[in-house]
């Protein structure tokens, strides 16, 4: 005997599932007494292959086995479906809730479009259930395969029935716990604001500032509430979901398995399977729970932009204006400007400009060719009119780094008008046209804005 089971027990060492090795330990361990032992030996023989004569043994050592969770141990191959189904994570943080319902509800639908598909293809069942299989075994004859399915079958219903129903009365006892202490939370906030809220007065000449900042922190305070319950929440539910839904996958995978070697796949298509598993999932989605985040942004008043204080002069000199004559060469200025020009045939002008806060701006100097005519005699009335062509430079400090640079290169050509009656005189711009490489076509002068004549760039 000793060294039949030392024989054994180095046999099981090599394949622990070895199923006649651990059969006949078990037998031996039964008859010396030994339960435990004789329990593992023929677990294990069970778990490699069906037998009914460990299935009795088991039994007298413990009335609530079940053979069929025993033989359900070994993997077995998932259908698609299973691999393919995977469920959504509920975000802990409320941000990121809004988006989560719409992937929520998008799933749902989707597996109400794919139950609904699955039924509408799925052929019709006139018999009854157990008088099928009934029938089945009859013509195929009771095998020892046939057996063993029906007991994983029967097994695993049953775990799929009372763990499922435990899972969910855990899940329903936790979720009330935390909304006991989440709803009074809730119910305080509103009734503290409330009560402020109540005594005052909206309308025309009322308290609206008041009751708009007062709505707002009401608004946040239950989004903050919210957030703390939604940290705990989460969890649960996730939790409660893979949970469950693990029970259904291993309880659909060994029906699909062994279901066509209990009965034909005529009393228990394989669609139905696949159409039950889903209605589970769609029933766990029902579960989730869905906490929104007020919108906060109604309460809050509205965007302000602070204006800025504008740039403006302390007095204006568009009329102050000057010029002095010596022969052919004229000194001329204004407010910000002064400059002088001159010559005949050959003439030249140069011209500096100052900003409205008096610093530097440019100067331009330019030369060319022109030409003047005096209109009617010399005597108290004179009249002149001059022509000019000129290149010119423009120079200054940049903007921005304060170096000097030449801003800008051109031609402009110009046609003046000088009237004088004694001692005094006005001078007028007939027409102006300027290009430059910077500031491009440029026109002015009294016959411009008299036709308002238009100069393209």
């Amino acid at each position: 005997m000793n060294s039949a089971m030392k024989y054994l027990q180095h046999c099981v060492q090599i394949d622990s599932l070895h199923p006649t090795a651990n059969k006949i330990l078990c037998m031996m361990y039964f008859k010396k007494g030994d339960s435990k032992k004789a329990a593992e030996h023929g677990t294990r023989s069970l778990t490699a292959s069906y037998d009914h004569e460990v299935i009795s043994m088991l039994r007298q050592l413990n009335s609530k086995v079940k053979p069929g969770e025993i033989m359900s141990r070994l993997p077995v191959k998932e259908f698609p479906l299973l691999k393919r189904t995977r469920l959504p994570a509920m975000p802990s943080e409320l941000d990121k809730m809004a988006d989560f319902v719409i992937e929520l509800n998008a799933e749902k639908e989707s597996l109400n479009m794919t139950i609904a598909e699955i039924v509408s293809k799925m052929p019709k069942q006139k018999n009854d259930m157990q008088e099928a299989i009934l029938r089945t075994n009859l013509i195929r004859g009771i095998l020892p395969i046939t057996i063993k399915a029906q007991h994983i079958i029967m097994d695993a219903m049953q775990i799929y029935q009372n763990e499922s129903i435990t899972t969910s009365d855990v899940f329903h006892y936790n979720l009330k716990k935390l909304a006991s202490v989440h709803n009074p939370k809730i119910r305080a906030i509103s009734k503290r604001y409330n009560d402020q809220l109540n005594k005052l007065e909206g309308g025309e000449a009322g308290d609206e500032d008041k009751i708009q900042a007062l709505e707002l922190e009401k608004c946040n305070a239950i989004n903050a509430a919210n957030e703390k319950y939604l940290a705990e929440l989460a969890p649960l539910v996730n939790e409660f979901a893979q949970r469950k839904e693990y029970i259904s996958r291993k309880f659909y995978s060994d029906y699909a398995n062994y279901a066509p070697l209990w009965t034909s796949e005529t009393v228990i298509p394989f669609p139905s399977i696949e159409r039950d598993y889903l209605q589970d999932i769609a029933n766990i989605l029902g579960e989730y729970q869905i906490i929104s985040k007020s919108d906060c942004s109604v309460f809050e008043p509205p965007v302000k932009k602070n204006g800025k204080l504008k740039e403006w002069e302390d007095e204006y000199c568009s009329n102050f204006k000057g010029k002095i004559s010596m022969g052919s060469v004229k000194f001329f200025f204004t407010c910000n400007s002064w400059g002088i020009d001159g010559g005949e045939g050959i003439v030249a002008d140069a011209e500096f400009k100052y900003r409205n806060d008096g610093a530097f701006e440019n100067f331009t100097v330019g030369a060319g060719l022109g030409a003047n005519w005096h209109l009617g005699k010399d005597g108290f009335v004179n009249t002149e009119i001059g022509v000019s062509g000129k290149g010119f430079v423009k120079i200054g400090p940049d903007a921005t780094t304060g170096k000097w640079i030449i801003q800008d290169v051109g031609v402009k050509a110009e046609v003046a008008g000088e009237a004088s009656i004694g001692k005094v005189s006005v001078e007028e711009k007939v027409l102006e046209v300027s290009l430059a490489v910077n500031a491009g076509m440029e026109r002015g002068g009294i016959v411009p804005a008299i036709f308002n004549v238009e100069i393209k760039n």
